[in-house]
């Protein structure tokens, strides 16, 4: 059992490369810090998790973080946090950066122009409840469709994948604040049948 376990830092320390490197690219100035301990999941785990890993960190880089001129009184340099946790029998992941947050007046209008709710009831949603309509496949705010937004790939996919793997996936954000997802997945996957004799 031991053997099919890997360590996650050296995984998360290949998507902090990614995301210095993206930022760079964007014109924005990220920090990365990871906080792995000795969290360890089965390799499987790890193969699979890292599409839904890395498009959680695109989406910081790309959408919840700023350019230095406009962090206003954050510093310049924004934080990329990835925090890994063994808990029990489950692994918690938070990917959360100090950006923008979310733009709930933004999810309103994309919601009511895709239809997924009446004007009305647009109006009126609480911020956790705009916060799901993320997950919503093919939501984008996106204003234009570009190499990292806009095609219709979104948070329901990241969602899809850490379901189908018995897990779960939530999204904390506040206003000018940040945003936090937490990943929650089982540690283990495979099974042996056995029979004794």
């Amino acid at each position: 059992w031991s053997l099919r376990l890997v360590a996650l830092e050296p995984e998360l320390r290949r998507v902090a490369d990614h995301a210095e490197l993206l930022a760079r690219q964007l014109g924005k100035r990220v920090r990365v810090v990871i906080d792995a301990g000795n969290a360890q999941l089965e390799r499987s785990l790890v193969e699979r998790l890292h599409e839904p890993i890395l498009h959680l960190v695109n989406n910081a880089i790309d959408h919840g973080i700023e350019p230095p001129h406009a962090r206003g009184d954050k510093p310049s340099e924004a934080t990329l946090t990835l925090v890994a946790r063994s808990i029990g029998r489950e692994l918690e992941l938070v990917i959360a950066d100090d950006g923008r947050g979310v733009d709930l007046e933004q999810v309103r209008t994309r919601a009511r122009e895709r239809g997924l709710v009446p004007a009305a009831v647009a109006a009126t949603l609480p911020p956790a409840e705009l916060h799901e309509l993320l997950f919503a496949p093919g939501f984008s705010t996106a204003a234009q469709v570009g190499e990292l937004s806009g095609r219709g790939v979104g948070l329901g996919v990241v969602r899809h994948v850490v379901q189908s793997l018995g897990g779960t996936v939530e999204l904390e954000a506040s206003a000018g604040v940040g945003t936090r997802f937490r990943v929650r997945v089982p540690g283990t996957l495979s099974r042996e049948a056995v029979i004794v004799v």
